[in-house]
């Protein structure tokens, strides 16, 4: 027959052994809390950058509405016509009316640097100019595109070749180019 230690003995390990599991299930207990603690910082921080990046996008949407309006305004006939001056004050204009729009509309400081980069079918454009006589000589085009990227140090015009879609999927790589270093950087919007 069993002694009654032998059962005391076996009653203080069954007890020692629920003690433990009690501990175990009030530690994935708090653990749970923990988390659900971050998840819930993690997911209001989420919300909150998706409202910057929809407001960010708005206002960038915004933007190119208005910057195309100004095309009329700024590459007018004369500009072209006067090749190489014309592109230096083609670059004036357009960076002026760009910040003006930035530091009244966007509010954002008025130092801040912009770049300007055209992306364009150049010998498609001079044919155009020439075609429709604003221009006689094609070369007239070349130096109003000379004088544009002399204009400032951050204005370029560059030849995106003739295809149909080449000049939309350069700004789309250069934006996407640049989405990602702002990411990269830690700098996003």
């Amino acid at each position: 027959m069993v002694s009654l230690e032998v059962f005391q003995e076996q009653f203080g390990r069954l007890k020692e052994a629920e003690r433990g599991k009690d501990q175990l299930i009030e530690d994935l207990i708090s653990r749970v809390k923990e988390l659900e603690l971050v998840l819930t910082e993690k997911t209001l921080h989420l919300e909150r950058e998706q409202e910057t990046t929809k407001l960010y996008q708005s206002k960038h949407y915004d933007a190119q509405e208005k910057l195309k309006r100004m095309d009329d305004d700024i590459f007018v006939d004369n500009l072209i016509k006067s090749a190489q001056q014309g592109g230096v004050e083609a670059a004036y204009h357009l960076r002026s009316k760009v910040s003006e729009y930035v530091s009244t509309d966007l509010d954002l400081p008025s130092h801040v640097q912009i770049r300007v980069r055209i992306y364009a079918n150049t010998k498609g454009l001079a044919s155009v100019y020439c075609y429709n006589r604003i221009l006689e000589n094609i070369d007239d085009f070349s130096m109003f595109v000379r004088g544009f990227n002399m204009g400032h140090p951050m204005c370029d015009f560059v030849d995106a070749g003739d295809g149909k879609e080449c000049a939309d999927s350069k700004l789309k790589g250069n934006v996407k180019a640049v989405s990602f270093l702002g990411w990269f950087k830690g700098k996003r919007p």
